[in-house]
């Protein structure tokens, strides 16, 4: 479509188009497109031209061939023809892990899942798959994946922070609202021992070894099948030198390891009965980052009862951080503490 724009040199462009925007002369809705120099800005049709002066006399007015922007909608939610009152029950975020898409419904929107997967897939053009996640179930504490859209086979490569993840959803458990948390703790590790006590296939474990300059990092998992995955992703980022994947029970395994420096403690439900065990094995002057899913009413309550467990190992404790990771229920929160063995 061939409309009037002016011509700005680049280093003036953002400048030129608010102010347009707040002068209402921007064509909302077309490109702006560039050379190597300028930036030529589409001007909205039918603008008076004693509007146009003071652009005139400071930048050249030119005729210009613009294409309309792609008006993908932004939201799943604008592609959903359901009634008004169900419309606001409709999940505000979901996990994309890979081409791998898990949401949480509300009973209520169940008969309509696959319009609701099929709006997902039409926003997120990278996702061929989509579940509903029935809550962590089973031993191993997975997700009770059911598949909406796309093969039942839900191994996928999720990318975080420059390292590469092969997982399955339906047999491992990952969360990728994690990823900034895993960078946070990456890069305060410097010449240390680190354990991971439930590894999962390896997101901490293999941050730290990329991101942090850790002496050793050795990661615990029970599931076997985080055990393949974690063993692969290690292979996969070629960090076979710098982390070790153990399989078994951490009770088990960790009071037979060197002396650490930093303990991962990242079994949201029961991070809390292993506080002992790392204790043991950490030097003083360690540090545990523990993450456990809590009332967000009670944690004080959490935090005198890690002072206490401290106590009883003949250790002072003392915590030195807390965040609000991210939310689990209307209640809940997943919190991580940072604490450190005086």
């Amino acid at each position: 479509m061939r409309v009037k724009g002016i011509k700005v040199p680049k280093e003036m462009g953002e400048l030129v188009r608010r102010k347009m925007i707040e002068n209402d002369l921007l064509s909302i809705g077309m490109r702006i497109i560039s050379d190597k120099y300028h930036i030529m800005i589409p001007i909205k049709e039918g603008v008076d031209h004693s509007d146009l002066l003071v652009l005139r006399k400071t930048f050249e007015i030119i005729d210009m061939d613009v294409d309309f922007l792609d008006q993908r909608p932004k939201s799943y939610k604008e592609l959903i023809d359901i009634d008004h009152s169900l419309k606001k029950l409709l999940p505000s975020s979901y996990d994309i892990l890979g081409d791998v898409c898990i949401i949480k419904l509300n009973r209520k929107l169940i008969p309509y899942r696959e319009k609701i997967a099929s709006s997902i897939i039409e926003v997120n053009k990278n996702i061929t798959k989509v579940a509903i996640d029935n809550g962590v179930k089973g031993e191993f504490r997975v997700r009770d994946l059911d598949v909406i859209i796309g093969s039942d086979d839900l191994e996928t490569m999720h990318l975080e922070n420059n390292l590469r993840f092969k997982l399955d959803p339906s047999k491992v458990y990952f969360s990728p609202r994690l990823a900034t948390e895993r960078m946070r703790i990456a890069t305060i590790v410097k010449n240390e021992r680190v354990l991971d006590m439930f590894s999962g296939v390896g997101p901490f474990s293999l941050n730290i070894a990329r991101h942090g300059t850790p002496r050793e990092v050795i990661g615990i998992d029970i599931n076997p099948s985080c055990h393949y995955y974690f063993k692969m992703n290690i292979s996969l980022n070629g960090l076979d030198d710098n982390v070790t994947a153990l399989m078994g029970d951490s009770s088990d395994i960790v009071p037979s390891l060197d002396r650490q420096d930093r303990v991962i403690m990242n079994l949201p439900h029961s991070s809390m009965e292993f506080i002992s065990i790392a204790l043991d094995v950490l030097h003083t002057g360690g540090y545990i980052h523990l993450y456990s899913v809590m009332d967000r009413s009670s944690i004080l309550d959490t935090v005198d009862r890690i002072i206490d467990s401290g106590r009883s190992s003949g250790k002072k404790l003392e915590i030195i951080g807390s965040r609000d990771v991210h939310n689990y229920s209307p209640t809940q929160s997943m919190i991580a503490l940072d604490i450190m063995v005086k």
